[in-house]
C-alpha cells in the first residue's frame, strides 16, 4: 500500500471523527434544550390573555436539531462506520510490507550491484565463500586497496561491506617488542578508527583486522548508498593502517 493511501485514509479517519463529534454535540446541545423547555416559564406576573399562552408553550414544540430522531441515528451510525473502516485502512497500510524492487530481489540483486560497480568505474571479481550467497571483490582504483561485498547466509536481509587488513610478519613481529602499555594503546588506537566508523563487525586479532558494515536489503538500498559505504570502508581501513603505523614507530 502506498504512502498516499496512508495519509488517505488518515485524513477519511480524521473526518469521521470530526463528524460524530458533532452528532454527539448536537445530541447533547438537543438534552439539554428539552431539559430546559420541561420547566414551563414563570409568567404569574404576566396577563394571561391567550396570545401570551400561545408565545409560552410555542419553545416545548421546538427542537434544536432541524432532523429526525431516526435520521440523526442513521447519520451518526454511518459516520461511525466511516471512521471505524478509515481507521482499518489506514493501520493496515502503515503495517502492510512494501513490496521489494525487482533488482534487488534475491534472484537479481548481485547482476545490480556489478552493474552499479562497473558504473562507477569499480572492477570487480566474483569470490568463492560457502557461508555467502554470493561475495564481490571490489578492486578500488584510486587505492588499489580491496573491499568485499558479501550476501552471509547467517544475515541475508543485508548486504555486507568490509575489508580484511592482514598484519604482516613483519609488523606482527614489531607488535611484540612493544611493552604491555604500548600494545595495548595501539591496540585501542585502531579500535577507535573501527568504533567512528560504526562498523556493525570488528575484530582485531594477531594476524589480521577485519571491519563489516551491514545494509538492509530494502528499497532504500541505491547506487548511492552502496558506493557511498564502500567508499566510507575503504576509509576506515586507511585511518587503522595509519594508526597501526604510527604506533610502530620506534
Amino acid at each position: 500500500m502506498s504512502g498516499d493511501n496512508s495519509w488517505l485514509f488518515l485524513f477519511s479517519a480524521l473526518g469521521g471523527i470530526g463528524g460524530c463529534a458533532t452528532v454527539v454535540m448536537l445530541v447533547l446541545a438537543e438534552i439539554r434544550n428539552r431539559r430546559r423547555n420541561m420547566t414551563p416559564p414563570d409568567t404569574s406576573d404576566q396577563p394571561r390573555t391567550p396570545a401570551s399562552r400561545k408565545v409560552a408553550k410555542t419553545p416545548w414544540k421546538e427542537g434544536l436539531v432541524p432532523i429526525s430522531r431516526t435520521r440523526l441515528a442513521v447519520l451518526g451510525l454511518l459516520l461511525l462506520l466511516t471512521t471505524s473502516l478509515s481507521i482499518a485502512g489506514f493501520v493496515s497500510s502503515v503495517q502492510r510490507k512494501e513490496e521489494l524492487n525487482i533488482s534487488l530481489r534475491p534472484e537479481n540483486i548481485q547482476t545490480t550491484i556489478r552493474g552499479w560497480l562497473d558504473s562507477f568505474g569499480y572492477g570487480s571479481t566474483i569470490a568463492t565463500d560457502p557461508a555467502t550467497e554470493f561475495s564481490i571483490t571490489v578492486n578500488m582504483p584510486a587505492s588499489g586497496k580491496h573491499v568485499t561485498i558479501l550476501r552471509e547466509k547467517n544475515f541475508n536481509r543485508y548486504i555486507a561491506i568490509g575489508f580484511a587488513l592482514i598484519i604482516s610478519a613483519e609488523d606482527q613481529a614489531l607488535i611484540a617488542k612493544l611493552s604491555e602499555n604500548e600494545r595495548t594503546r595501539l591496540y585501542l588506537d585502531m579500535k577507535i578508527e573501527l568504533d567512528r566508523a560504526g562498523a556493525d563487525s570488528t575484530l582485531i586479532s594477531q594476524g589480521q583486522i577485519t571491519c563489516v558494515k551491514r545494509i538492509p536489503i530494502t528499497n532504500s538500498l541505491t547506487e548511492d548508498v552502496l558506493i557511498r559505504t564502500i567508499n566510507s570502508v575503504e576509509a576506515t581501513e586507511d585511518l587503522v593502517f595509519n594508526a597501526l603505523a604510527k604506533g610502530l614507530i620506534r
